[in-house]
C-alpha cells in the first residue's frame, strides 16, 4: 500500500499526518491519494479516464471497484457484456436483451426482461385475454361442440356488413365493453366448421351447372 500523502498549494507531496509543508512552511493542503474500503488500495484523486478529469476526494472506493456508472465514460472504463434477467433470473448476453432509448449520459439502455422472456409473455396474454372471450361465447363450437384446442377457435361474424374490426387482432386487449358488443355480432366456431360455413357462403348465390360437361 502506498503511503498517504496530501500536496501543498506549491505542489510539494507532503505525509498526511503534517499539519505544515516542510519546505515552504505553509498549511494549505490537497490530497493526492485516498485509500478505497473494498480492496485497501490507494488511488489518486485527481486523474484523467476517457479524457474526463475526474476529483475524488470524498470518495470511498477506487474506480475499479466501483465504476462511476452515470458518467459518459462508464462504458469505456468497464464495459457490461452481460446482463439478468429480471424475469427468469438468468445472466444473459446483451444480444438477448432489446436495445431501448438512449439515456442523458449517452449509455445504450436495454430491456429489463430478455427478448424470450418479452415473447413468451406476449403470446400467455394473447391467450388469455383470447380464453376471456371464448369464455363469453360459450367456451365451445356452437356447430359442433369442439373445446380442446384454444387456437382451433374462431370468432365468426353472422353479418358481414355489420363488422367493425376483426376480433383476431383484437386479443391483444381485455375483454371491453366495446369487444363484447361485437362478440354479441359472432358465433364461436371450430375451424373446420368455419371454413365449412366460409365456404358454404361462398356457393350460396354460384351456380357451376353451365360448366359441366354432358355426358356423352
Amino acid at each position: 500500500m502506498r503511503t498517504i500523502k496530501k500536496n501543498c498549494i506549491n505542489g510539494h507531496e507532503v505525509h498526511i499526518s503534517r499539519m505544515k509543508c516542510p519546505e515552504c512552511g505553509i498549511g494549505k493542503f490537497e490530497k493526492v491519494y485516498n485509500t478505497c474500503e473494498n480492496c485497501k488500495e490507494s488511488f489518486p484523486v485527481r486523474q484523467k479516464i476517457g479524457g474526463k478529469a475526474l476529483t475524488a476526494y470524498n470518495r470511498k472506493y477506487c474506480y475499479t471497484c466501483s465504476p462511476p456508472r452515470s458518467m459518459k465514460y462508464w462504458d469505456y472504463m468497464s464495459p457490461a457484456k452481460e446482463k439478468v434477467c429480471s424475469c427468469c433470473k438468468e445472466k444473459k448476453p446483451l444480444e438477448e436483451y432489446v436495445k431501448e432509448r438512449i439515456s442523458v449520459t449517452g449509455r445504450q439502455l436495454y430491456s429489463v426482461w430478455c427478448k424470450r422472456c418479452k415473447s413468451s409473455y406476449s403470446v400467455h396474454l394473447r391467450r388469455r385475454y383470447k380464453q376471456d372471450m371464448v369464455d363469453y361465447k360459450g367456451g365451445e363450437c356452437s356447430h359442433c361442440g369442439y373445446a380442446k384446442c384454444l387456437s382451433a377457435l374462431d370468432f365468426h361474424h353472422v353479418d358481414p356488413s355489420k363488422k367493425e374490426f376483426s376480433l383476431k387482432e383484437y386479443t391483444t386487449r381485455k375483454l371491453s365493453a366495446v369487444c363484447k358488443k361485437e362478440l354479441d355480432k359472432c358465433i364461436l366456431l371450430c375451424a373446420t366448421c368455419h371454413r365449412a360455413e366460409h365456404d358454404r357462403l361462398f356457393l350460396k348465390d354460384r351456380d357451376f351447372s353451365r360448366f359441366k360437361k354432358e355426358n356423352k
